[in-house]
Protein backbone atom coordinates (compact mmCIF):
# COMPACT_ATOMS: atom_id res chain seq x y z
CA UNK A 1 0.00 0.00 0.00
CA UNK A 2 2.89 2.30 0.83
CA UNK A 3 4.48 1.64 -2.56
CA UNK A 4 1.23 2.40 -4.40
CA UNK A 5 0.69 5.59 -2.43
CA UNK A 6 4.26 6.75 -3.13
CA UNK A 7 3.88 6.03 -6.85
CA UNK A 8 0.65 8.02 -6.94
CA UNK A 9 2.25 10.93 -5.07
CA UNK A 10 5.28 10.95 -7.36
CA UNK A 11 3.26 10.79 -10.55
CA UNK A 12 0.84 13.36 -9.17
CA UNK A 13 3.71 15.75 -8.42
CA UNK A 14 5.06 15.17 -11.95
CA UNK A 15 1.66 16.07 -13.35
CA UNK A 16 1.46 19.17 -11.16
CA UNK A 17 4.76 20.47 -12.53
CA UNK A 18 3.63 19.64 -16.05
CA UNK A 19 0.39 21.57 -15.60
CA UNK A 20 2.39 24.46 -14.16
CA UNK A 21 4.69 24.32 -17.18
CA UNK A 22 1.71 24.35 -19.53
CA UNK A 23 0.30 27.37 -17.68
CA UNK A 24 3.60 29.24 -18.00
CA UNK A 25 3.90 28.29 -21.68
CA UNK A 26 0.32 29.44 -22.21
CA UNK A 27 1.49 32.95 -21.25
CA UNK A 28 5.08 32.91 -22.48
CA UNK A 29 4.76 31.36 -25.97
CA UNK A 30 2.32 33.82 -27.59
CA UNK A 31 4.08 36.71 -25.81
CA UNK A 32 7.46 35.58 -27.18
CA UNK A 33 6.16 35.14 -30.73
CA UNK A 34 4.46 38.53 -30.61
CA UNK A 35 7.53 40.34 -29.21
CA UNK A 36 10.17 38.66 -31.39
CA UNK A 37 8.07 38.11 -34.52
CA UNK A 38 7.68 34.88 -36.47
CA UNK A 39 10.98 35.27 -38.33
CA UNK A 40 13.17 35.81 -35.26
CA UNK A 41 11.35 33.13 -33.28
CA UNK A 42 11.75 30.76 -36.23
CA UNK A 43 15.54 31.32 -36.10
CA UNK A 44 15.46 30.54 -32.36
CA UNK A 45 13.64 27.25 -33.01
CA UNK A 46 16.17 26.44 -35.72
CA UNK A 47 19.09 26.98 -33.29
CA UNK A 48 17.53 24.90 -30.49
CA UNK A 49 16.63 22.07 -32.88
CA UNK A 50 20.14 22.00 -34.33
CA UNK A 51 21.98 22.03 -30.98
CA UNK A 52 19.55 19.49 -29.50
CA UNK A 53 21.41 16.74 -31.36
CA UNK A 54 24.47 17.39 -29.17
CA UNK A 55 22.52 15.96 -26.26
CA UNK A 56 22.93 12.57 -27.93
CA UNK A 57 26.50 12.63 -26.62
CA UNK A 58 25.02 11.82 -23.25
CA UNK A 59 24.95 8.21 -24.50
CA UNK A 60 21.82 7.30 -22.58
CA UNK A 61 23.75 7.54 -19.29
CA UNK A 62 20.90 9.24 -17.34
CA UNK A 63 18.45 6.41 -18.04
CA UNK A 64 21.10 3.80 -17.30
CA UNK A 65 22.26 5.57 -14.13
CA UNK A 66 18.72 5.78 -12.75
CA UNK A 67 18.27 2.04 -13.28
CA UNK A 68 21.55 0.98 -11.64
CA UNK A 69 21.56 3.58 -8.85
CA UNK A 70 17.97 2.59 -8.00
CA UNK A 71 19.07 -1.04 -7.63
CA UNK A 72 21.93 -0.11 -5.29
CA UNK A 73 19.75 2.27 -3.28
CA UNK A 74 17.31 -0.62 -2.79
CA UNK A 75 20.13 -2.60 -1.14
CA UNK A 76 21.23 0.48 0.86
CA UNK A 77 24.80 0.19 -0.52
CA UNK A 78 25.87 3.84 -0.60
CA UNK A 79 29.48 2.98 -1.32
CA UNK A 80 28.30 1.59 -4.67
CA UNK A 81 25.94 4.55 -5.09
CA UNK A 82 28.83 7.00 -4.72
CA UNK A 83 30.85 5.01 -7.26
CA UNK A 84 28.00 5.17 -9.78
CA UNK A 85 27.51 8.89 -9.12
CA UNK A 86 31.22 9.68 -9.44
CA UNK A 87 31.53 7.69 -12.66
CA UNK A 88 28.51 9.42 -14.17
CA UNK A 89 29.90 12.81 -13.12
CA UNK A 90 33.14 12.11 -14.96
CA UNK A 91 31.28 10.96 -18.05
CA UNK A 92 29.08 14.07 -18.04
CA UNK A 93 32.04 16.44 -17.80
CA UNK A 94 33.75 14.69 -20.70
CA UNK A 95 30.58 14.82 -22.79
CA UNK A 96 30.20 18.52 -22.12
CA UNK A 97 33.74 19.20 -23.35
CA UNK A 98 33.20 17.16 -26.52
CA UNK A 99 29.92 18.96 -27.26
CA UNK A 100 31.70 22.33 -27.25
CA UNK A 101 34.13 21.04 -29.88
CA UNK A 102 31.44 19.52 -32.10
CA UNK A 103 29.40 22.71 -31.75
CA UNK A 104 31.80 24.44 -34.13
CA UNK A 105 30.66 22.14 -36.91
CA UNK A 106 27.02 22.82 -36.15
CA UNK A 107 27.75 26.56 -36.25
CA UNK A 108 29.04 26.05 -39.80
CA UNK A 109 25.87 24.12 -40.68
CA UNK A 110 23.66 26.92 -39.35
CA UNK A 111 25.02 29.35 -41.94
CA UNK A 112 25.54 26.99 -44.89
CA UNK A 113 22.47 24.74 -44.85
CA UNK A 114 19.86 27.26 -43.65
CA UNK A 115 19.01 30.83 -44.57
CA UNK A 116 19.35 33.19 -41.60
CA UNK A 117 18.12 36.73 -42.39
CA UNK A 118 21.12 39.14 -42.52
CA UNK A 119 19.58 41.47 -39.94
CA UNK A 120 19.50 38.58 -37.44
CA UNK A 121 22.92 37.09 -38.21
CA UNK A 122 24.85 38.62 -35.27
CA UNK A 123 22.13 37.89 -32.73
CA UNK A 124 21.82 34.34 -34.07
CA UNK A 125 25.58 33.76 -33.70
CA UNK A 126 25.65 34.92 -30.07
CA UNK A 127 22.47 33.01 -29.21
CA UNK A 128 23.92 29.86 -30.80
CA UNK A 129 27.05 29.91 -28.61
CA UNK A 130 25.04 30.62 -25.46
CA UNK A 131 22.76 27.69 -26.25
CA UNK A 132 25.85 25.56 -26.90
CA UNK A 133 27.18 26.39 -23.43
CA UNK A 134 23.74 25.54 -22.03
CA UNK A 135 23.82 22.12 -23.70
CA UNK A 136 27.38 21.42 -22.48
CA UNK A 137 26.51 22.40 -18.89
CA UNK A 138 23.26 20.47 -19.12
CA UNK A 139 25.09 17.12 -19.18
CA UNK A 140 26.32 17.56 -15.62
CA UNK A 141 22.96 19.14 -14.76
CA UNK A 142 21.34 15.74 -15.37
CA UNK A 143 23.20 14.20 -12.43
CA UNK A 144 21.17 15.60 -9.48
CA UNK A 145 17.91 14.77 -11.28
CA UNK A 146 19.09 11.19 -11.77
CA UNK A 147 20.11 10.85 -8.10
CA UNK A 148 16.71 12.03 -6.89
CA UNK A 149 14.88 9.81 -9.42
CA UNK A 150 16.83 6.76 -8.23
CA UNK A 151 15.64 7.57 -4.69
CA UNK A 152 12.05 7.95 -5.96
CA UNK A 153 12.20 11.48 -4.59
CA UNK A 154 10.18 13.14 -7.31
CA UNK A 155 8.53 15.46 -4.79
CA UNK A 156 11.80 17.31 -4.16
CA UNK A 157 12.67 17.40 -7.86
CA UNK A 158 9.28 18.78 -8.76
CA UNK A 159 9.35 21.35 -5.99
CA UNK A 160 12.54 22.76 -7.50
CA UNK A 161 11.08 22.53 -11.01
CA UNK A 162 8.09 24.56 -9.84
CA UNK A 163 10.38 27.36 -8.66
CA UNK A 164 12.22 27.26 -11.99
CA UNK A 165 8.98 27.54 -13.98
CA UNK A 166 7.97 30.56 -11.92
CA UNK A 167 11.39 32.12 -12.52
CA UNK A 168 11.06 31.39 -16.25
CA UNK A 169 7.75 33.24 -16.41
CA UNK A 170 9.05 36.34 -14.64
CA UNK A 171 12.44 36.46 -16.39
CA UNK A 172 10.93 36.01 -19.87
CA UNK A 173 8.32 38.72 -19.42
CA UNK A 174 10.83 41.17 -17.95
CA UNK A 175 13.91 40.53 -20.09
CA UNK A 176 12.06 40.43 -23.42
CA UNK A 177 10.30 43.65 -22.47
CA UNK A 178 13.65 45.46 -22.19
CA UNK A 179 15.55 43.55 -24.92
CA UNK A 180 13.57 42.04 -27.79
CA UNK A 181 16.17 39.61 -29.04
CA UNK A 182 16.60 35.86 -29.27
CA UNK A 183 19.81 36.39 -27.26
CA UNK A 184 17.55 37.15 -24.29
CA UNK A 185 15.97 33.69 -24.61
CA UNK A 186 19.43 32.08 -24.58
CA UNK A 187 20.46 34.03 -21.47
CA UNK A 188 17.26 33.01 -19.66
CA UNK A 189 17.75 29.36 -20.59
CA UNK A 190 21.36 29.24 -19.36
CA UNK A 191 20.67 31.20 -16.17
CA UNK A 192 17.77 28.97 -15.13
CA UNK A 193 19.86 25.83 -15.69
CA UNK A 194 22.56 27.12 -13.33
CA UNK A 195 19.96 28.17 -10.74
CA UNK A 196 18.30 24.74 -10.83
CA UNK A 197 21.62 22.92 -10.47
CA UNK A 198 22.66 24.97 -7.42
CA UNK A 199 19.32 24.45 -5.66
CA UNK A 200 19.24 20.70 -6.34
CA UNK A 201 22.79 20.07 -5.14
CA UNK A 202 22.13 21.98 -1.94
CA UNK A 203 18.97 19.92 -1.38
CA UNK A 204 20.77 16.61 -2.04
CA UNK A 205 23.62 17.36 0.35
CA UNK A 206 21.07 18.10 3.10
CA UNK A 207 18.64 15.24 2.50
CA UNK A 208 21.08 12.53 1.44
CA UNK A 209 24.35 13.18 3.31
CA UNK A 210 25.54 9.68 2.37
CA UNK A 211 26.17 11.01 -1.16
CA UNK A 212 29.43 12.87 -0.63
CA UNK A 213 31.66 14.58 -3.16
CA UNK A 214 34.81 13.27 -1.50
CA UNK A 215 33.51 9.69 -1.80
CA UNK A 216 33.06 9.93 -5.56
CA UNK A 217 35.43 7.97 -7.75
CA UNK A 218 35.54 7.15 -11.44
CA UNK A 219 35.42 3.41 -12.08
CA UNK A 220 35.90 1.94 -15.54
CA UNK A 221 34.21 -1.29 -14.46
CA UNK A 222 31.05 0.72 -13.82
CA UNK A 223 31.35 2.23 -17.31
CA UNK A 224 31.58 -1.26 -18.78
CA UNK A 225 28.56 -2.32 -16.72
CA UNK A 226 26.24 0.52 -17.74
CA UNK A 227 27.53 0.98 -21.29
CA UNK A 228 25.47 -1.81 -22.95
CA UNK A 229 22.24 -0.51 -21.41
CA UNK A 230 23.18 3.13 -22.06
CA UNK A 231 23.88 2.41 -25.73
CA UNK A 232 20.30 1.24 -26.12
CA UNK A 233 19.16 4.37 -24.35
CA UNK A 234 21.37 6.42 -26.71
CA UNK A 235 19.61 4.95 -29.73
CA UNK A 236 16.26 5.71 -28.10
CA UNK A 237 17.34 9.31 -27.56
CA UNK A 238 18.61 9.53 -31.13
CA UNK A 239 15.30 8.20 -32.40
CA UNK A 240 13.38 10.68 -30.27
CA UNK A 241 15.49 13.57 -31.61
CA UNK A 242 14.92 12.50 -35.20
CA UNK A 243 11.21 12.01 -34.56
CA UNK A 244 10.53 15.28 -32.71
CA UNK A 245 13.41 17.72 -33.35
CA UNK A 246 14.09 17.23 -37.06
CA UNK A 247 10.76 18.57 -38.27
CA UNK A 248 11.87 22.16 -37.65
CA UNK A 249 15.08 21.53 -39.63
CA UNK A 250 13.15 19.98 -42.53
CA UNK A 251 10.74 22.92 -42.64
CA UNK A 252 13.56 25.46 -42.33
CA UNK A 253 15.49 23.86 -45.21
CA UNK A 254 12.67 23.04 -47.66
CA UNK A 255 10.25 25.87 -46.86
CA UNK A 256 11.27 28.92 -44.78
CA UNK A 257 12.16 29.73 -41.19
CA UNK A 258 8.97 31.80 -40.79
CA UNK A 259 6.91 28.61 -41.35
CA UNK A 260 8.52 26.80 -38.40
CA UNK A 261 6.38 28.49 -35.68
CA UNK A 262 3.15 27.23 -37.32
CA UNK A 263 4.33 23.65 -36.90
CA UNK A 264 6.05 24.27 -33.57
CA UNK A 265 3.00 25.62 -31.71
CA UNK A 266 0.92 22.61 -32.74
CA UNK A 267 3.74 20.22 -31.92
CA UNK A 268 4.20 21.92 -28.53
CA UNK A 269 0.74 20.73 -27.45
CA UNK A 270 1.56 17.23 -28.65
CA UNK A 271 4.90 17.36 -26.79
CA UNK A 272 3.21 18.43 -23.56
CA UNK A 273 0.89 15.44 -23.82
CA UNK A 274 3.99 13.28 -24.30
CA UNK A 275 5.53 14.88 -21.21
CA UNK A 276 2.31 14.07 -19.38
CA UNK A 277 2.80 10.34 -19.96
CA UNK A 278 6.58 10.62 -19.48
CA UNK A 279 5.69 11.82 -15.98
CA UNK A 280 4.31 8.30 -15.51
CA UNK A 281 7.29 6.72 -17.26
CA UNK A 282 9.86 8.39 -14.99
CA UNK A 283 8.26 6.68 -11.98
CA UNK A 284 7.32 3.38 -13.66
CA UNK A 285 10.83 2.58 -14.95
CA UNK A 286 12.71 2.56 -11.59
CA UNK A 287 9.74 0.76 -10.03
CA UNK A 288 9.84 -1.89 -12.76
CA UNK A 289 13.60 -2.25 -12.20
CA UNK A 290 13.10 -2.86 -8.47
CA UNK A 291 10.22 -5.31 -8.96
CA UNK A 292 12.18 -7.21 -11.61
CA UNK A 293 15.28 -7.29 -9.38
CA UNK A 294 13.25 -8.74 -6.48
CA UNK A 295 11.30 -11.08 -8.83
CA UNK A 296 7.90 -9.65 -7.86
CA UNK A 297 6.43 -10.38 -11.28
CA UNK A 298 2.77 -10.40 -10.22
CA UNK A 299 3.12 -6.87 -8.82
CA UNK A 300 4.97 -5.80 -11.97
CA UNK A 301 2.08 -7.08 -14.07
CA UNK A 302 -0.38 -5.12 -11.93
CA UNK A 303 1.70 -1.92 -12.25
CA UNK A 304 1.81 -2.40 -16.03
CA UNK A 305 -1.94 -2.92 -16.42
CA UNK A 306 -2.97 -0.24 -13.93
CA UNK A 307 -0.92 2.59 -15.39
CA UNK A 308 -1.59 1.49 -18.96
CA UNK A 309 -5.30 1.92 -18.31
CA UNK A 310 -4.82 5.29 -16.64
CA UNK A 311 -2.57 6.63 -19.41
CA UNK A 312 -4.85 5.30 -22.16
CA UNK A 313 -8.03 6.80 -20.71
CA UNK A 314 -6.36 10.18 -20.10
CA UNK A 315 -4.93 10.13 -23.63
CA UNK A 316 -8.38 9.51 -25.07
CA UNK A 317 -9.86 12.41 -23.08
CA UNK A 318 -7.23 14.90 -24.24
CA UNK A 319 -7.16 13.46 -27.75
CA UNK A 320 -10.90 13.85 -28.28
CA UNK A 321 -10.79 17.46 -27.09
CA UNK A 322 -7.94 18.50 -29.38
CA UNK A 323 -9.27 16.55 -32.35
CA UNK A 324 -12.49 18.55 -32.12
CA UNK A 325 -11.37 21.92 -30.76
CA UNK A 326 -7.61 21.96 -31.44
CA UNK A 327 -7.70 24.47 -34.35
CA UNK A 328 -9.96 26.84 -32.39
CA UNK A 329 -7.64 26.62 -29.37
CA UNK A 330 -4.59 27.58 -31.45
CA UNK A 331 -6.47 30.35 -33.23
CA UNK A 332 -7.55 31.89 -29.95
CA UNK A 333 -4.26 31.25 -28.11
CA UNK A 334 -1.64 32.35 -30.67
CA UNK A 335 -3.63 34.21 -33.33
CA UNK A 336 -6.19 33.68 -36.14
CA UNK A 337 -3.41 33.09 -38.69
CA UNK A 338 -2.44 29.89 -36.81
CA UNK A 339 -5.90 28.33 -36.70
CA UNK A 340 -5.95 26.55 -40.05
CA UNK A 341 -2.32 25.51 -40.77
CA UNK A 342 -1.31 24.78 -37.17
CA UNK A 343 -4.72 23.33 -36.29
CA UNK A 344 -4.52 20.78 -39.10
CA UNK A 345 -1.05 19.73 -37.92
CA UNK A 346 -2.35 19.29 -34.37
CA UNK A 347 -5.27 17.09 -35.46
CA UNK A 348 -2.97 14.84 -37.49
CA UNK A 349 -0.57 14.42 -34.57
CA UNK A 350 -3.44 13.65 -32.18
CA UNK A 351 -4.48 10.57 -34.17
CA UNK A 352 -1.11 8.90 -33.70
CA UNK A 353 -0.87 10.01 -30.05
CA UNK A 354 -3.88 7.87 -29.16
CA UNK A 355 -1.62 4.85 -29.68
CA UNK A 356 1.86 6.35 -29.20
CA UNK A 357 1.34 8.00 -25.79
CA UNK A 358 0.31 4.90 -23.77
CA UNK A 359 3.18 2.95 -25.36
CA UNK A 360 5.68 5.71 -24.57
CA UNK A 361 4.33 6.29 -21.07
CA UNK A 362 4.10 2.72 -19.77
CA UNK A 363 5.10 -0.01 -22.25
CA UNK A 364 8.55 1.38 -23.05
CA UNK A 365 9.63 2.19 -19.45
CA UNK A 366 8.49 -1.24 -18.26
CA UNK A 367 10.69 -2.88 -20.92
CA UNK A 368 13.61 -0.61 -20.02
CA UNK A 369 13.18 -1.25 -16.31
CA UNK A 370 13.14 -5.01 -16.91
CA UNK A 371 16.43 -4.72 -18.79
CA UNK A 372 14.90 -5.53 -22.19
CA UNK A 373 15.70 -2.44 -24.26
CA UNK A 374 16.87 -4.19 -27.44
CA UNK A 375 13.75 -4.71 -29.53
CA UNK A 376 11.94 -1.45 -28.64
CA UNK A 377 15.15 0.45 -29.39
CA UNK A 378 15.37 -1.08 -32.87
CA UNK A 379 11.69 -0.33 -33.50
CA UNK A 380 12.06 3.29 -32.35
CA UNK A 381 15.14 3.75 -34.56
CA UNK A 382 13.27 2.36 -37.57
CA UNK A 383 10.25 4.59 -36.89
CA UNK A 384 12.52 7.66 -36.55
CA UNK A 385 14.21 6.94 -39.90
CA UNK A 386 10.79 6.43 -41.48
CA UNK A 387 9.67 9.72 -39.89
CA UNK A 388 12.50 11.66 -41.53
CA UNK A 389 11.99 10.00 -44.92
CA UNK A 390 8.22 10.52 -44.97
CA UNK A 391 8.49 14.12 -43.76
CA UNK A 392 10.88 14.98 -46.62
CA UNK A 393 8.74 13.03 -49.11
CA UNK A 394 5.44 14.63 -48.07
CA UNK A 395 6.59 18.23 -47.50
CA UNK A 396 6.43 19.37 -51.13
CA UNK A 397 2.93 18.16 -52.01
CA UNK A 398 1.36 18.71 -48.56
CA UNK A 399 3.59 21.35 -46.86
CA UNK A 400 3.20 21.41 -43.04
CA UNK A 401 0.48 18.74 -43.07
CA UNK A 402 2.89 16.44 -44.92
CA UNK A 403 5.49 16.84 -42.17
CA UNK A 404 2.78 16.04 -39.61
CA UNK A 405 1.80 12.84 -41.45
CA UNK A 406 5.49 11.96 -41.69
CA UNK A 407 5.59 12.04 -37.88
CA UNK A 408 2.19 10.50 -37.17
CA UNK A 409 2.47 7.31 -39.23
CA UNK A 410 5.77 6.04 -37.72
CA UNK A 411 4.62 6.93 -34.19
CA UNK A 412 1.48 4.87 -34.71
CA UNK A 413 3.52 1.88 -35.89
CA UNK A 414 5.93 2.24 -32.95
CA UNK A 415 3.06 2.30 -30.46
CA UNK A 416 1.53 -0.93 -31.78
CA UNK A 417 4.80 -2.89 -31.85
CA UNK A 418 6.01 -1.78 -28.40
CA UNK A 419 2.59 -2.55 -26.92
CA UNK A 420 2.90 -6.14 -28.20
CA UNK A 421 6.49 -6.46 -26.89
CA UNK A 422 5.56 -5.19 -23.42
CA UNK A 423 2.60 -7.54 -23.12
CA UNK A 424 4.84 -10.49 -23.94
CA UNK A 425 7.48 -9.35 -21.44
CA UNK A 426 5.06 -9.16 -18.48
CA UNK A 427 3.08 -12.20 -19.71
CA UNK A 428 -0.18 -10.41 -20.46
CA UNK A 429 -2.16 -11.66 -23.44
CA UNK A 430 -3.26 -9.09 -26.02
CA UNK A 431 -6.86 -10.06 -25.36
CA UNK A 432 -6.44 -9.52 -21.62
CA UNK A 433 -4.79 -6.13 -22.25
CA UNK A 434 -7.54 -5.01 -24.63
CA UNK A 435 -10.32 -6.09 -22.30
CA UNK A 436 -8.84 -4.49 -19.17
CA UNK A 437 -7.08 -1.41 -20.56
CA UNK A 438 -8.85 -0.38 -23.75
CA UNK A 439 -12.41 -1.68 -24.15
CA UNK A 440 -14.33 0.45 -21.64
CA UNK A 441 -12.18 3.54 -22.27
CA UNK A 442 -12.92 3.39 -26.00
CA UNK A 443 -16.66 3.11 -25.42
CA UNK A 444 -16.56 6.04 -22.98
CA UNK A 445 -14.52 8.14 -25.45
CA UNK A 446 -16.99 7.49 -28.27
CA UNK A 447 -19.92 8.46 -26.04
CA UNK A 448 -18.14 11.64 -24.94
CA UNK A 449 -17.24 12.56 -28.54
CA UNK A 450 -20.84 12.00 -29.68
CA UNK A 451 -22.23 14.28 -26.96
CA UNK A 452 -19.67 17.03 -27.68
CA UNK A 453 -20.22 16.92 -31.45
CA UNK A 454 -23.96 17.13 -30.90
CA UNK A 455 -23.50 20.16 -28.64
CA UNK A 456 -21.17 21.80 -31.13
CA UNK A 457 -23.63 21.27 -33.97
CA UNK A 458 -26.37 23.03 -32.00
CA UNK A 459 -24.23 25.77 -30.41
CA UNK A 460 -20.95 26.51 -32.28
CA UNK A 461 -18.02 27.03 -29.92
CA UNK A 462 -16.05 30.29 -30.17
CA UNK A 463 -13.59 32.18 -27.96
CA UNK A 464 -12.19 31.54 -24.52
CA UNK A 465 -15.55 31.12 -22.79
CA UNK A 466 -16.81 28.54 -25.27
CA UNK A 467 -13.58 26.52 -25.32
CA UNK A 468 -13.36 26.58 -21.52
CA UNK A 469 -17.00 25.58 -21.18
CA UNK A 470 -16.49 22.62 -23.51
CA UNK A 471 -13.39 21.55 -21.56
CA UNK A 472 -15.40 21.67 -18.32
CA UNK A 473 -18.31 19.75 -19.87
CA UNK A 474 -15.94 17.10 -21.22
CA UNK A 475 -14.22 16.90 -17.84
CA UNK A 476 -17.54 16.29 -16.10
CA UNK A 477 -18.59 13.67 -18.65
CA UNK A 478 -15.18 11.97 -18.41
CA UNK A 479 -15.28 11.91 -14.59
CA UNK A 480 -18.81 10.50 -14.47
CA UNK A 481 -18.06 7.82 -17.07
CA UNK A 482 -14.80 6.94 -15.26
CA UNK A 483 -16.59 6.39 -11.95
CA UNK A 484 -19.73 4.61 -13.15
CA UNK A 485 -18.33 2.70 -16.12
CA UNK A 486 -14.59 2.73 -16.99
CA UNK A 487 -13.22 2.02 -13.47
CA UNK A 488 -16.32 0.47 -11.94
CA UNK A 489 -15.41 -2.62 -9.87
CA UNK A 490 -11.84 -2.36 -11.12
CA UNK A 491 -9.56 -4.71 -9.16
CA UNK A 492 -6.56 -2.35 -9.43
CA UNK A 493 -8.14 1.13 -9.51
CA UNK A 494 -11.12 1.47 -7.19
CA UNK A 495 -12.30 5.05 -7.73
CA UNK A 496 -15.53 4.43 -5.83
CA UNK A 497 -13.49 3.54 -2.73
CA UNK A 498 -11.30 6.64 -3.13
CA UNK A 499 -14.22 9.11 -3.15
CA UNK A 500 -15.30 8.57 0.51
CA UNK A 501 -11.64 8.76 1.62
CA UNK A 502 -11.16 12.03 -0.25
CA UNK A 503 -14.40 13.40 1.17
CA UNK A 504 -13.25 12.50 4.70
CA UNK A 505 -9.89 14.21 4.20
Amino acid sequence: MNRKANMLKNIGSNWFVLVLGIAVTYVVLPYTIRVLGQQQYGVWLLITSLTAYLQLLILGVPMASVRYIARTVASNDYSAVNTYVGTCAGLYLGMGAVSLVIGGGLFYALHHFFTVPPNLAKAADLAFWLVLIYVAAGFFGNLPVGILSAHNDFLLTNRVQSWIWAARLVSTLVLLYFRRSLVSLAVIQLGLLLLQAVIMWLAITRKYPEIQFRSWRFDWSVVRQILPFSLFALVLNLSARVAFETDALVIGHFLNVDRIPFYAVANSISMYLIEFVVAIASVVMPMAAKLEATQQYDQLKDVYLKWSKISFSLTLFSGVYFLIFGPSVLGWWIGPAFEHPAGKVLQILMFSNLVFLPARGVCLPVLMGMGKPGKPTIVFLFSAALNLALSIWFIHPYALAGVAWGTAIPNFVFGIVVWVLACRAVQVTLREYFRYVMARSLVAALLMAAVILLCQARVPVHGLMGLTAMAVVMGVIFTVLAIVFVYRKDRLINLQAWIPALRTR
